[in-house]
């Protein structure tokens, strides 16, 4: 289809192993068996566009129970609501296990009414996929069909060709009312598929009342006071068995409140311990460094007395040397002088004794 082909890389199908049994056209899909709501948020606040979120069994359910208990009715609202308020996000309505006895569908219906509102507050619609469980009884009532199931709670392939199609229709139809020119087309489309549920007898999400008496069917006579997910007609057997699962779960969540506070304790130590080893090899290094940089200025004053030293020594042998030079052109001089005086002195002698000799003369 050319429209799902326009829209296909802006969405995102995202999980429980039933939504890996859906086939929207080219549309990816982020599908593990045995992922409830609180698993899936971190896939939900990753991809920036629309995201169909299929949930709810594992969230309700264990594997091989169908009991539900009120806490986890109350979580499984809270991560709805918290899912619900991530931009791009719509939910889709979920049907019930295949064990879960007719009485207690209503718990499914009034989630399926909780998710509607959740779109509708979001400015989104909600895709009916559980409709294609729907059958009709000869009376004309409505009802589950499990036998479309291959097991507990997975589709079989014609089931999961016909959620697959109404997953289509829902996308082609939302993009359409952006988009006037593909309403035409989609009128079309679905004027040539064929309806196999008939909507009337049920409510907004698909709610089966076949008898029209406005309550779904098997809990018709309950009255909804306070939390209508939680007024459920049950056995004292039934009663005391469901506070069992909810003591054990309460004691669950109990253990594994304590098993984050121990993880989270050994985080702390961990990190402290991480950080006093850091602190510890730091000073270590400080200290390390310190004394290298303190035998690296022993080295360096040690070196400066040495230069200092020869340079010391260097400048007396100069300043010797010179006074040896001046001792000698002293010498040098004086020899000079001397040889410079000697001849004069011996002319003067030499006169004298050629003036004395006439003296010496006359007076003989």
């Amino acid at each position: 289809m050319r429209e799902m082909a326009e829209i296909q890389d802006r969405v995102v199908i995202i999980g429980n192993s039933i939504a890996s049994y859906l086939r929207v056209g080219e549309v990816p899909r982020v599908a593990r068996s045995g992922r409830t709501l609180t698993d899936m948020m971190h896939d939900i606040t990753s991809f920036r566009c629309t995201k169909l979120v299929i949930s709810g069994i594992p969230d309700l359910f264990d594997r091989g129970s169908c009991i539900v208990t009120a806490a986890r009715i109350e979580f499984f609202k809270r991560d709805l609501q918290l899912a619900a308020s991530e931009p791009g996000v719509i939910l889709c309505p979920m049907y019930p296990v295949k064990s879960l006895p007719a009485r207690q569908w209503g718990i499914v219906q009034r989630i399926n009414n909780y998710i509607c509102d959740l779109n509708a507050g979001n400015g989104e619609g909600t895709p009916k996929i559980n409709r294609c469980l729907f059958g009709r009884a000869n009376g004309g009532r409505l009802f589950f069909n499990f036998e479309r199931l291959v097991d507990e709670a997975h589709p079989s392939q014609e089931l999961a060709a016909e959620m697959s199609a109404i997953l289509e229709d829902f996308l082609v139809g939302r993009d359409a009312r952006r988009r006037p020119d593909l309403r035409q087309r989609l009128e079309n489309i679905r004027e040539e598929r064929e309806e196999d549920v008939d909507p009337e007898g049920g409510d907004r999400d698909g709610s089966v009342d076949g008898d029209r008496d406005g309550s779904v069917d098997g809990e018709e006579g309950h009255q909804e006071e306070g939390d209508a997910l939680l007024q459920i007609e049950i056995s004292s057997d039934e009663q005391e068995l469901l506070e069992d699962r909810q003591e054990d779960y309460e004691e669950e969540r109990e253990r594994i409140a304590r098993e984050n506070e121990r993880e989270r304790r050994n985080a702390r130590q961990s990190r402290n311990d991480r950080e006093d080893s850091i602190r510890a090899r730091y000073e270590q290094e400080l200290r390390e460094n310190t004394e290298q940089y303190e035998r690296e200025l022993e080295e360096i004053e040690r070196r400066r007395e040495e230069a200092e030293a020869r340079l010391r020594e260097r400048i007396g042998r100069q300043q010797e040397r010179l006074r040896e030079e001046e001792r000698r052109e002293d010498r040098r001089r004086r020899d000079r002088q001397e040889r410079e005086e000697e001849p004069r002195d011996r002319e003067m002698r030499n006169r004298d004794i050629r003036m004395d000799v006439p003296r010496r003369r006359d007076l003989v």
